[in-house]
C-alpha cells in the first residue's frame, strides 16, 4: 500500500488545546497499559476526534472543571477507523484515557515497539498514535 502524502498546508489547527498531559506506562512481557491523563480546553465548537492505531481501549474517565467523574459508557464515545470520537463536551476538563498496546507485535517501527527485550519509542510524525489517543493530522 502506497503511503499517503500528506502536506504542510493540510494540516489544520485542533479544536481544543492540551494544557496538560501526564503519561503513564505500565510495562509488561505480554503487554503494556498506558493511561494518559490531559486537560483540555474547547477553542471551537465540534467533536474531539483523537488518532489511534492497534490501541485497546480500556476505559475513559471525564472530569469537569465544575467537578465531578463521569466513567465513560459506550454511549458517551464512539470508534470509528481509527479514531475515538467524543462529542458534548463541556468547556474545560480533564481526560484520562488508558489503552492496551503490545509492543511486541508492533513491527513498523513507529510508537512503543520491542527490539529483542528492549522497549524502544519512535514518535516521529505520526508514531504516538500506535501510543496513545491523540491528535496528529486534521485534513481540511
Amino acid at each position: 500500500m502506497e503511503p499517503t502524502r500528506v502536506y504542510l498546508k493540510d494540516y489544520q489547527p485542533p479544536g481544543f488545546e492540551v494544557k496538560h498531559i501526564d503519561l503513564h506506562f505500565d510495562l509488561r512481557e505480554d503487554f503494556v497499559v498506558v493511561t494518559n491523563q490531559m486537560s483540555l480546553r474547547r477553542l471551537k465548537t465540534g467533536s474531539l476526534e483523537l488518532d489511534g492505531v492497534q490501541l485497546k481501549l480500556r476505559s475513559l474517565e471525564l472530569r469537569s472543571t465544575s467537578g465531578g467523574v463521569q466513567l465513560m459508557g459506550a454511549s458517551d464515545y464512539r470508534i470509528e477507523k481509527d479514531k475515538l470520537i467524543l462529542d458534548h463536551l463541556p468547556e474545560e476538563f480533564e481526560l484520562k484515557i488508558v489503552t492496551e498496546i503490545k509492543p511486541q507485535e508492533n513491527a513498523s517501527l513507529e510508537g512503543l515497539y520491542k527490539s529483542g527485550s528492549i522497549f524502544c519509542t519512535q514518535c516521529e510524525a505520526q508514531g504516538f498514535r500506535k501510543i496513545t489517543y491523540f491528535w496528529i493530522v486534521r485534513m481540511s
